[in-house]
């Protein structure tokens, strides 16, 4: 079901999670690449591939060469105090809607409003998993724990 307010879609369910459509675009270019290869049309493939690199470049930060998200920043920084002040503003939201969970969107600008579902489970788990992976960082060894 698609997240609304007010009548509008907020999260249409169009494309793929972006790590589905990284897995998607690499399909794609392998499949280029072999049809070349092979000596077999690859312009399908191709395009197809042009196509999902150009809607994933919105998730891509090209000056530091990774995704934006908050693994990503505790990886490349190694700050585990930073990456878990970007978490401060849930923590909060965790009394304001359905005590004990997260809304599934928020408003883009401050004051960043809670919209769409008031309790959403993936927005609860992705909390937690980053919190997770803050938690079992390991400065020493500068990577994260498996």
């Amino acid at each position: 079901m698609d997240a609304k307010v007010d009548g509008w879609v907020v999260t249409p369910r169009i494309g793929k999670p972006v790590e589905i459509n990284a897995l998607w675009y690499n399909g794609l270019c392998l499949m280029a690449g072999f049809a070349r290869l092979l000596g077999r049309p690859h312009e399908t493939y191709t395009a197809a591939a042009e196509k999902a690199r150009l809607c994933f470049d919105r998730f891509w930060n090209p000056e530091r060469g990774y995704c934006l998200d908050v693994s990503a920043h505790l990886r490349v920084y190694q700050d585990p105090a930073q990456a878990r002040s970007f978490l401060a503003p849930f923590f909060h939201h965790l009394s304001e809607a359905g005590l004990g969970s997260l809304s599934e969107i928020f408003d883009g600008d401050p004051p960043f409003t809670p919209e769409g579902c008031f309790a959403q489970a993936w927005s609860v788990a992705e909390v937690l998993r980053v919190l997770d992976e803050i938690a079992n960082f390991n400065e020493n060894r500068l990577t994260l724990k498996k």
